[in-house]
């Protein structure tokens, strides 16, 4: 799960969505911080019940929802096929010996891509996710963070105001688009960037996930189904 489907169940409570974003985001800012869902227990639970106390209890709430939604999102018969498809797209169409990099792919296109689904199902909800960004104190966010991660995350709120003002969500919709910022990524993990002969693979994927929406967020473990609308 990507930023929005780990989100959308929640939209109108603005610092959990932001919570359910957290632990990616790190991945970004610092990949050696870590957020560990038995920290994050101990902290809910010394929380004051004051205003402030409700405040960073739905931050870290938000934090504990997607550390638990990755636990059965990555075990899901949905998951191990809509992945492998799209790893044997990738491995039809770049070098030889790429496996690992065409596994990896499979695994993040297939995130994106279930992303874009529901965000076209009701693209207003994609404004209400990023006004969630808009209306939280990045500075309280920061801080909340790096009391509970492994280390302390000093530039998690400069990251919040550039993924505000980016908007990446926005380019999952279109080829070319998703395509630049997979080069992105390649980038940032450092791995060869992807020629443009990936493009047929994101059109076939977006079919594929399409298709599995069901199998990748089945009902028993993704109860919300309203924000599925008519794919549920």
């Amino acid at each position: 799960m990507n930023y929005f489907t780990h989100a959308v169940p929640f939209l109108g409570s603005d610092l959990y969505v932001v919570g359910t974003c957290i632990p990616d985001m790190l991945a970004v800012v610092d990949r050696r911080a870590r957020l560990r869902l038995k920290a994050v227990d101990r902290r809910i639970e010394d929380v004051d019940q004051s205003v402030e106390g409700d405040s960073e209890q739905e931050l870290l709430n938000g934090i504990r929802q997607h550390l638990l939604d990755d636990r059965w999102f990555h075990g899901t018969e949905g998951f191990y096929s809509v992945t492998a498809q799209l790893g044997e797209g990738f491995r039809s169409v770049l070098p030889d010996g790429d496996s690992w990099r065409c596994g990896f792919l499979g695994h993040l296109v297939m995130e994106l891509l279930l992303d874009d689904v529901l965000i076209q199902l009701d693209r207003s909800r994609l404004e209400e996710f990023y006004q969630s960004f808009h209306r939280v104190d990045h500075a309280y966010v920061q801080t909340v963070v790096s009391n509970v991660a492994t280390r302390e995350v000093p530039d998690l709120a400069r990251f919040l105001g550039l993924f505000l003002n980016e908007r990446f969500l926005d380019d999952y919709a279109k080829d070319e688009r998703l395509h630049f910022r997979l080069n992105q990524v390649m980038k940032r993990v450092k791995l060869e960037p992807l020629p443009a002969a990936v493009l047929p693979v994101l059109e076939f994927g977006r079919s594929v996930v399409r298709e599995n929406v069901d199998a990748l967020l089945p009902q028993e473990m993704f109860p919300n189904r309203d924000v599925l609308g008519n794919l549920s």
